[in-house]
């Protein structure tokens, strides 16, 4: 970027910052933004930090959580990433100049403006937390942050791949519902620990929103994808995942919910304690017992159970992968999520064929390997793509 570049990129996003840019303004800043390969030029962060003080419809809690927040990080700039994927659906927007996302593994901090026309982009191999007042953390192994609210309290500890809620919400009711979410992307898992000290680990490909503190006299979770949850039992405020259009109410218990969107059922596998699972009206809730699965038929909306063995529904949480007369395409599922990978699969016939295998921390390689040996499935690999024919 040379001089005059940095000196009009600079008095551009000063005028973002007071939300003072004509449409024309933007655009060019948002092209700044999307050619910019030099982030060490861009406009250094305490120079932002004089204009965000300076705007006059910034309410003054939300802009010390933002220095507090900032201060933290030492030599931050602002800058850009080039967008690999959209995950605009799982963020919760800043509204007054955009997303303050943190970067841990670059020290940066990212200032991601945010509208329908330009939806939120962040890097596919990062684990998204997200808080309820807009703070967005990108997550790594080497990631060690503090969080804090508006009011500039410690509400939680991030560790590498673990989370812990040390909010005050255990024993407090609100009548405002504020959640915080995670997104775990394919090739990682990531754990938590709620405010009332329930576990839950999710699986890759995961998104769980979850508030801080009881609300409306329950603790209620939201989840999209897979997660084993070890729920603190509470009988006055019973603890109830929801899963689209399941609702899983828990008796104080450890269980594996599973419920992926391409999934046709959304299953509950339990094993110990107790679950209720119903659709709609809480009078048809369904029991299940230690060692069954209920399965969830979306279309259907019809839920079944039976004895199954747990553990191949929960091998995913120490690293390994069971498959017991398990289809092709969803064997092909788990591997993508599990790897990150993707798998074209150019062999109808292997649609009629199930699989029994058993792999534990093998790299995918290996993986492949096997099922060339064992089912004489020919494959290529090309960068991250997997062809099988």
């Amino acid at each position: 970027m040379s001089p005059s570049e940095k000196e009009n990129f600079q008095r551009l996003l000063k005028k973002y910052v007071r939300n003072e840019s004509t449409e024309i303004e933007l655009e060019e800043l948002f092209n700044y933004i999307k050619l910019q390969n030099h982030p060490n030029d861009i406009l250094d962060v305490t120079e932002v930090l004089k204009n965000v003080k300076e705007f006059p419809e910034m309410d003054p809690e939300g802009r010390d959580r933002i220095l507090k927040s900032i201060l933290q990080t030492p030599q931050i700039k602002v800058t850009a990433r080039n967008p690999k994927r959209n995950y605009w659906k799982y963020a919760v927007a800043a509204i007054f100049i955009g997303l303050f996302v943190w970067n841990n593994s670059s020290d940066k901090l990212l200032v991601l403006p945010v509208s329908e026309s330009t939806p939120l982009q962040i890097p596919d191999e990062k684990i998204i937390f997200t808080q309820s007042n807009g703070v967005i953390s990108l997550i790594d192994d080497s990631t060690d942050r503090t969080l804090y609210n508006d009011k500039g309290e410690k509400v939680g500890e991030i560790t590498g791949k673990f989370f812990k809620d040390v909010s005050v919400g255990k024993d407090s009711q609100v009548k405002v519902t504020a959640y915080n979410s995670v997104y775990v992307p394919y090739g990682k898992t990531f754990e938590l620990v709620l405010f009332d000290g329930t576990r839950v680990l999710l699986n890759a490909g995961s998104t769980l929103v979850f508030p801080s503190s009881i609300v409306d006299e329950k603790r209620q979770v939201y989840l999209d994808g897979e997660a084993y949850f070890d729920v603190v039992h509470n009988a006055t405020n019973p603890f109830i995942v929801k899963a689209n259009d399941l609702n899983i109410k828990v008796y104080g218990t450890s269980f594996n919910v599973s419920n992926y969107g391409e999934d046709i059922y959304s299953d509950v596998v339990l094993v110990e304690g107790s679950v209720g699972m119903y659709s709609g009206n809480p009078s048809n809730e369904i029991r299940l017992s230690p060692g069954e699965k209920g399965s969830f038929s979306k279309k259907d909306r019809i839920i079944d159970k039976r004895v199954v063995p747990t553990t191949l529904y929960t091998s995913w949480i120490n690293g390994e992968l069971v498959f017991r007369n398990a289809t092709f395409e969803s064997i092909v599922k788990k591997l993508e999520r599990h790897y990150n990978v993707k798998i074209n699969n150019q062999k109808a016939s292997l649609a009629e064929i199930t699989f029994n295998a058993n792999f534990g921390k093998e790299p995918l390689e290996k993986v492949l390997a096997y099922l060339n040996r064992i089912y004489e499935i020919e494959y290529t690999i090309n960068g991250n793509e997997i062809i099988i024919f």
